[in-house]
């Protein structure tokens, strides 16, 4: 029986075995990780400041 995930496991095998492009390096690691907080920081800021204009403290 094959599932759901055991087709996208396959599809994903497939596509990485066929890839022929170097691995990511350190420096793209890094600057991927720090742009992904700093994107997790500007939404929470952003829903922050929506919350606190929905639901104002006196």
């Amino acid at each position: 029986m094959i599932t759901t995930s055991h087709g996208v496991t396959t599809l994903l095998a497939e596509v990485t075995t066929e890839s022929h492009e170097a691995p990511m390096v350190w420096w793209q690691v890094g600057l991927l990780t720090i742009g992904a907080i700093v994107l997790l920081g500007a939404v929470l800021t952003l829903m922050t400041l929506v919350d606190r204009k929905r639901h104002p403290h006196p």
